[in-house]
């Protein structure tokens, strides 16, 4: 049976024992549905199509004879009792149920699925045994609904916007495994902007044993996300040659309290067998977390650098600053990041360099810079 298409490949023999020649012609398999024949190929085989497959047969419904007609002859034979129909495998795509969507840096949305199959109607469902299919290369497509309440195999076509821009893929059969994908546009983000407040639903959908799948839970009311604050008021104490002790206060006036969301409900999904979904909720206690980092990193490989500031919460006023221990080397990159799910992480925002004969400035990514004051002590 090929799991990418769910047909049933059999090679035909003649009396003799050898292949059947092409053209010779298969019928009344057992328990095989819409009484088709079947034509020997050039390799000796016929392929019985999954919709030609039964259901629910029993096993001695499915095992005996059938009929051949070989090349060049006129009358049917009936073979030996040796050939065995599966029924038809059936898929779905499952949402795990102790892993829901969450919300990860840079608008990305993470949710846990597997594909699973049964082999009959009253079989039960459960993994595809690793020897029979490895799900490496089989993409999952996120689509955009028109609602939650619409059911993903009908609005999908339909709608046909898939906003996945990096399918993640099966690294192997009968485990489960995180996929992502893009819930709005990262430069967007990078540019400052955040949630549209337009509602949006997205469903998902994969391929396996010849038939699209959708999964039981859609993504529905994704969490808005915020940037890392920008860093201003840098100060800098030179403590030896191109090394500065460094101080920047986080912008936090411009950070959106009604963006400071719960760890554990940052996310909200809705399965569409009616189950009800989770909501967002705001974290009154967000703005404690210590969550914002400024880093300085010089070199790469085995001779980079890299200098971490302790973490720093809404709360804190935003100070930052690096510890005196050898100082921040000039030419540094500067990072900016968020260590849990308030922010999305920035990343690189520009380098320290020299400005002129002693003072400092910081070349932005983008263009453009921020001033860094002199001081002869940072507290």
């Amino acid at each position: 049976m090929s799991p990418q298409n769910g047909s049933v490949t059999y090679t035909v023999y003649d009396k003799g024992g050898n292949r059947a020649k092409p053209g010779t012609e298969v019928k009344n398999m057992p328990a095989t549905l819409n009484n088709q024949i079947y034509t020997v190929d050039a390799n000796g085989k016929i392929k019985v199509p999954k919709e030609d497959l039964p259901l629910d047969a029993t096993i001695n419904q499915r095992f005996g004879t059938c009929e051949v007609k070989f090349t060049g002859e006129s009358e049917w034979y009936v073979s030996a009792a040796n050939t065995l129909v599966p029924n038809r495998v059936q898929v779905k795509l499952y949402t795990v149920t102790y892993r829901n969507p969450v919300l990860v840096y840079q608008g990305w949305i993470t949710l846990r699925v597997q594909i699973q199959r049964k082999t009959s109607d009253s079989g039960n469902w459960g993994f595809t045994p690793s020897t029979l299919y490895n799900y490496a290369g089989t993409s999952i497509k996120t689509y955009q609904l028109s609602g939650k309440e619409v059911d993903p195999a009908i609005d999908i076509p339909a709608n046909g916007l898939s906003i996945q821009s990096d399918n993640r893929n099966f690294a192997d059969a009968g485990a489960s495994y995180d996929i992502g994908f893009t819930m709005f546009n990262r430069d967007a983000i990078e540019t400052g902007a955040t949630w549209s407040g337009v509602q949006a639903y997205f469903g998902i959908a994969a391929t396996a044993y010849g038939e699209t799948i959708y999964a039981e839970s859609v993504i529905d009311r994704y969490t808005p996300i915020q940037k890392v604050p920008m860093i201003a008021d840098v100060k800098a104490q030179k403590v030896g040659e191109s090394l500065y002790r460094i101080s920047a206060r986080f912008q936090t006036e411009t950070v959106n309290d009604d963006y400071l969301y719960a760890g554990g409900y940052n996310y909200s999904s809705i399965n569409t067998l009616g189950k009800p979904y989770l909501s967002v909720q705001v974290d009154g206690n967000a703005k404690n977390t210590k969550c914002m980092i400024l880093k300085f990193i010089k070199g790469s490989g085995s001779d980079q650098t890299t200098i971490t500031c302790n973490p720093v919460s809404i709360n804190d006023g935003g100070l930052s600053k690096t510890d005196v221990g050898g100082g921040v080397p000039v030419g540094s990159t500067i990072q900016l990041e968020c260590d849990n799910h308030l922010f999305a992480t920035r990343g690189s925002i520009g380098v320290l360099n020299t400005d002129g004969a002693s003072g400092l400035v910081i070349n932005l990514s983008g263009g453009g810079t921020i001033p860094v004051t002199i001081v002869s002590s940072i507290d």
